[in-house]
């Protein structure tokens, strides 16, 4: 059996049409479970974007108000009253207690014991009726110009950080300052001197607070790199 040419395109056009019937045209349609999917990963991203910026509002919040708060007025009312401090009574270590303070100060053995031997640890009272306010710096021997004494300080308003470095008698040393009063063993020679220096301001100005066995003190608010001297006696 013959085809006429007609009959042949027609034959040759139903099988393409087939083909493309069994083909799908244009782009796949999501089943319901893709649709699902999609949706999850979708909140799932709009959440994690509010909590990450809840979280760095919230840490910006609370570093705002863990900050020091400290007015003009209260600064300079602390510069008023720390200039009428004639010095600060520090508590001696006595002369048994001298090497255990020693061990507490962090000091390399080649400092410790160069420290040692410029100790003076002779045992000492008081003058009768004088106190411990206000009591000049021991006197200086050429053998023994030192002694050690203890010394507290803490952050006297938030604890935010704020790190000082007290230097005395050739010591120097580093504080983390904390509402927490801490207790330091520092070396005092016949200067009768202390330096507080500013190392890191947490914020609103470096807040110390200073004590010895019968008096407090509030330093001036310091900035990093600021000096400052606070004389003191010890009996």
């Amino acid at each position: 059996m013959t085809y006429s040419n007609k009959e042949n395109n027609n034959f040759h056009m139903k099988n393409k049409m087939k083909h493309l019937d069994r083909r799908q045209i244009g782009p796949p349609k999501d089943s319901p479970q893709k649709k699902r999917d999609r949706s999850s990963l979708f909140w799932a991203l709009s959440m994690a974007v509010i909590v990450l910026g809840a979280g760095a509002g919230g840490a910006a919040f609370f570093a705002r108000n863990n900050s020091d708060q400290v007015s003009a007025e209260q600064k300079q009312e602390r510069q008023i009253e720390f200039t009428k401090v004639r010095s600060l009574a520090l508590e001696p270590v006595e002369a048994a207690q001298v090497d255990a303070a020693l061990d507490q100060m962090r000091l390399a053995p080649p400092e410790r014991a160069q420290m040692r031997a410029l100790i003076d640890d002779r045992p000492r009272s008081a003058p009768a009726g004088t106190g411990l306010s206000g009591l000049p710096a021991p006197a200086a021997t050429p053998d023994k110009p030192l002694r050690l004494a203890t010394i507290t300080v803490w952050d006297s308003d938030a604890e935010d950080g704020d790190v000082i470095a007290l230097v005395s008698g050739g010591y120097r040393r580093e504080v983390l300052l904390r509402k927490a009063p801490v207790t330091l063993t520092i070396p005092v020679d016949a200067s009768g001197q202390v330096k507080l220096v500013g190392i890191h301001d947490g914020g609103g100005g470096i807040t110390l607070g200073l004590r010895g066995p019968m008096q407090e003190v509030m330093a001036p608010i310091l900035a990093e790199g600021e000096e400052l001297i606070m004389p003191v006696g010890i009996p």
